[in-house]
């Protein structure tokens, strides 16, 4: 470390921790993220920063001598004792784990009359570079290569894909599995257009599963309140809070802790000079509402400051300000947006939605599942045993949360 406030002292974690940062575009997310890094590697945490927006900054923030678009391969690299970053190259990537996939994709693509860069650029699958993450993730967790990995997310809309993406996959995995049984003649050749080999024999297909139990194990850490924790990062203005708040509600629904919002880049007092008069009242005003909004998740603070935080020891400074002598690894709240309960002979579920309100919320219910949408988004959740058979009769929204009554369903009356 270059000395700073933050002295490295060993602090042995019993189980691994993953924060991700999220939040909208230009808010100062990597920076945050970066700051948590540097703070949680001084206490001897071996810790990650990832990168997971294509549009990597981490080496910049970290001043690192490279050429503009050097991502050193993809492989986490060392920039003080305890900390590694990591700027993910899905070409690198394709290349190292996906090679035969993505060569039959490029082949085919070519033999429809497309050019070579155009067919290779078009055989990289949407949401490729997610999928690629998440199996990083259970990787480093399973191997207990670090402490702390810590994602440095897209914008607020990215990051809430990368986060559904195990769900999206174990959903199309079961139909595809239907589908490979029942008409294996039709499934075959879909699963090699989706990047899943289907040969007859069946063996593809197994080690398309094993990549999907992977991303399986991730999804459970993921949404595990005593593992995973969302910050989310955002500026002291009325647009930015806004989506903010959708995002809270957003990684509720997807079952994830938020325990922490970052407000950041605050007017300082001595800024006051008549000029700023009116944004500094706007961002007092929207302090004063935090609480409210975002119960019970810590709120931070950090000023505007007077030149960009570039470099390991202005990180260090910030990430004194964010954190004070508090652990930036620790959980500040565990709430479980998801709580199934009984309430005599009815099961009841209930979601943390915050903002969200019953009229903006639609549920769509098939046996085992029950989809709830809110928004732009949706997420299939797999009912419990004891809920399975029953009907969902009546949804009510108070405090924050919706609650779905099911009653006893035709299988128990009879």
């Amino acid at each position: 470390m270059s000395g700073g406030d933050l002295n490295p002292k060993e602090t042995p974690m019993a189980t691994p921790r993953v924060i991700l940062v999220s939040g909208k575009g230009g808010v100062g997310k990597t920076t945050f993220a970066s700051a948590t890094g540097v703070a949680c590697a001084a206490r001897g945490l071996r810790t990650l920063v990832m990168s997971i927006d294509i549009a990597h900054s981490l080496s910049d923030l970290f001043a690192l001598p490279a050429h503009l678009l050097d991502i050193h391969g993809g492989d986490p690299v060392p920039v003080c004792p305890n900390l590694d970053i990591q700027e993910v190259d899905l070409q690198t990537e394709i290349e190292r784990h996906w090679g035969d996939i993505f060569a039959s994709l490029r082949s085919m693509l070519r033999s429809s009359g497309m050019h070579d860069v155009l067919s290779e650029e078009l055989a990289i699958l949407p949401g490729m570079s997610d999928v690629v993450c998440l199996l990083y993730i259970n990787k480093y967790l399973n191997e207990n290569v670090y402490d702390v990995i810590i994602l440095d997310s897209a914008p607020t809309g990215e990051s809430l894909r990368f986060i559904s993406m195990p769900s999206t996959i174990e959903w199309s995995m079961q139909k595809l599995y239907a589908l490979k049984k029942n008409i294996p003649s039709i499934a075959s050749p879909l699963l090699r257009i989706m990047g899943m080999p289907g040969g007859e024999s069946g063996v593809e297909i197994e080690q398309a599963r094993k990549v999907y139990e992977s991303l399986g194990m991730t999804r459970n850490l993921l949404v595990d309140d005593k593992v995973t924790s969302v910050r989310l990062v955002c500026n002291a203005e009325q647009v930015t809070m806004n989506e903010t708040l959708r995002a809270y509600m957003y990684f509720c629904l997807y079952g994830m802790n938020v325990d922490m919002v970052a407000v950041n880049r605050l007017l300082p007092a001595e800024a006051n000079n008549g000029y700023f008069d009116q944004m500094i009242e706007e961002q007092g005003r929207i302090l004063e509402s935090l609480d409210g909004y975002f119960q019970p998740a810590k709120i931070v603070k950090a000023q505007l400051r007077r030149s960009e935080a570039r470099g390991l020891e202005s990180l260090e400074s910030l990430a004194k300000e964010i954190y004070g002598d508090d652990p930036p690894e620790a959980i500040y709240c565990a709430a479980n947006p998801y709580q199934f309960l009984s309430d005599g002979d009815d099961r009841v579920l209930t979601i943390k939605l915050p903002g969200a309100g019953k009229e903006h919320v639609k549920l769509y219910h098939d046996k085992d599942i029950l989809v709830v949408r809110a928004g732009n988004f949706k997420r299939h959740v797999y009912l419990p045993a004891a809920f399975v058979g029953r009907n969902p009769k009546v949804a009510s929204y108070t405090d924050g949360c919706l609650s779905i009554r099911f009653d006893k369903g035709e299988r128990e009356s009879a």
